[in-house]
């Protein structure tokens, strides 16, 4: 409960922020107008001093929110896609997506997903995923998710069809469709899914009733 670090900033908005996975550097994501022209910074902290190790400049774009998947990298997620940024100074535009493309997004746990409108094939949408460093997808989806939520034991996907959850190689491992009407869901490491409802939370795995067996349907 002791604090041992704080960062206050009159010069930048603050969006989010996220600690590295063991714990030595905070990622700052805040952004700031420059005249006409709206920059976001990626600002890496470190803990123990205070001192600023990096500042990375994303230049015209706003972004969303921020995860730390491993110790020198961030992925971030702006109005025009995803960058992973480097402790070292250096972004990388991986992914190019518009805001009115963006159909939902979570990061949780060191861990980001994010699924956007499908223009190739019969997908509705695709489901991309970052951990470590590596950007993963797309996944082809069948239906438009409603809410995403990610975890080290892999991805679950809620839709008007109810939920779906996914191995971290996103093969299809169970699915309940009780779940319709719920308004975000939650995953454990062990694949327990948490629906949330308007006025009630309801747990769901592989082994409650109404739950569908997928892994050997694909």
């Amino acid at each position: 409960g002791k604090e041992v670090f704080k960062y206050q900033s009159s010069e930048y908005y603050i969006v989010s922020s996220s600690l590295s996975p063991d714990g030595k550097t905070l990622a700052v994501l805040a952004f700031r107008q420059d005249g006409v022209s709206l920059h976001s910074h990626v600002l890496f902290y470190n803990v123990s001093s205070g001192d600023l190790d990096a500042d990375v400049t994303l230049e015209d774009a706003l972004g969303m929110t921020l995860c730390y998947p491993e110790n020198g990298t961030a992925a971030v997620l702006c109005d025009d896609g995803l960058y992973l940024v480097r402790r070292s100074g250096d972004a990388e535009h991986v992914l190019t997506a518009a805001s009115s493309d963006l159909i939902a997004f979570t990061a949780h746990d060191n861990v980001l997903a994010l699924a956007t409108r499908s223009y190739s094939g019969g997908a509705r949408s695709d489901l991309y995923t970052v951990r470590g460093s590596t950007l993963s997808g797309p996944y082809a989806l069948s239906e438009e998710p409603s809410a995403l939520a990610i975890s080290a034991g892999g991805a679950a996907v809620l839709s008007a069809s109810g939920v779906t959850v996914y191995d971290t190689s996103f093969t299809p491992q169970w699915s309940n469709t009780e779940a319709v009407g719920a308004r975000r869901v939650l995953l454990t490491d062990d694949g327990t899914v948490c629906a949330l409802y308007t006025k009630n939370a309801r747990l769901f795995t592989a082994h409650s009733e109404h739950s569908e067996d997928l892994t050997n349907a694909y």
